[in-house]
């Protein structure tokens, strides 16, 4: 049986080896296990649904202002938007140093009075021309202006009463009128928010000789700080109405021109508001 003699050889042969390489096997394994396993890499994030990236993965999105050039100087202030609140006009036409119409409404200044120059029964009192043209140069025809208010809007006469501000620049021109001396102060409560600065600048104006207090001598010329409106305060005549007009007239202060009464008016006796210029007995035909 050669066969089986050659087979039973070999397997002797393969048992003794397995023998002999047992303590050989356990270094090999302890190499593996000492050498150490690469680092994993991080899981992936999981995609949702119908977004190409994962939250993880999104960026943050961080606004920063945006530093302006070495240089640049800072954004300045309109005039207008220090300005307080009211209504923004344009000059129209002027009257005479306190009174002015914007977009074709009457204003009165709030808390000033500059010289008579419209009474017909009367001469024009000292420095009134002057008053005006300083008002007219103040405030150009077209000139845009803002209207701030008091306590009352109107006085009785329908004139709004308003403090006039130049937009261009900001000035307050009732203040402006008294500073340079053509306008006195006059105070009609409850219309009082800027009277004491009013009497402040009169003061100054007054000690420094400045426009009318240079030049008008007299307690009757110049309006004084404590003289009362007599246009805003006298009593109207009987029935609220002027003695030689038909229809009913306001009376006489303060004056009147025909855009603040209409027309035509048939003038019955004296005009103290001068409205018939041509003298033929009708005022305010147009």
């Amino acid at each position: 049986m050669p066969h089986r003699t050659v087979v039973g050889g070999l397997l002797g042969l393969l048992l003794v080896a397995g023998c002999g390489s047992g303590d050989q096997a356990r270094p090999v394994a302890e190499d593996v296990a000492a050498t150490p396993a690469p680092a994993s890499s991080p899981p992936t994030a999981r995609k949702s649904p119908g977004s190409s990236k994962s939250p993880a993965s999104r960026p943050t999105l961080v606004r920063t202002p945006t530093a302006a050039p070495a240089g640049t100087p800072a954004a300045t202030p309109r005039p207008a938007d220090r300005l307080p609140r009211g209504d923004n006009g344009r000059i129209t036409r002027h009257v005479d140093g306190d009174t002015i119409y914007v977009d074709a409404v009457s204003v009165r200044l709030i808390g000033i009075d500059t010289p008579e120059t419209k009474d017909p029964g009367s001469p024009v009192e000292c420095f009134g021309p002057k008053a005006s043209a300083a008002l007219a140069r103040l405030l150009p025809v077209g000139e845009r202006v803002r209207l701030v208010y008091d306590v009352e809007r109107r006085d009785r006469y329908g004139r709004d009463l308003g403090y006039v501000y130049r937009m261009r620049d900001g000035l307050f021109v009732n203040a402006e009128l008294v500073k340079r001396g053509f306008a006195g102060v006059l105070t009609i409560p409850p219309n009082v928010k800027h009277e004491d600065q009013f009497r402040h600048l009169l003061r100054g104006a007054r000690s420094n000789d400045r426009g009318l207090w240079a030049t008008c001598s007299s307690e009757h010329d110049a309006p004084e700080p404590t003289q009362p409106e007599s246009s805003e305060t006298e009593e109207p005549a009987a029935g609220g109405c002027a003695p030689g007009y038909d229809p009913c007239t306001p009376p006489y202060p303060p004056d009147l021109d025909c855009a603040d009464v209409g027309g035509p008016i048939t003038v019955t006796g004296s005009d103290p508001h001068g409205l018939d210029a041509d003298n033929d007995g009708t005022a305010c035909e147009t």
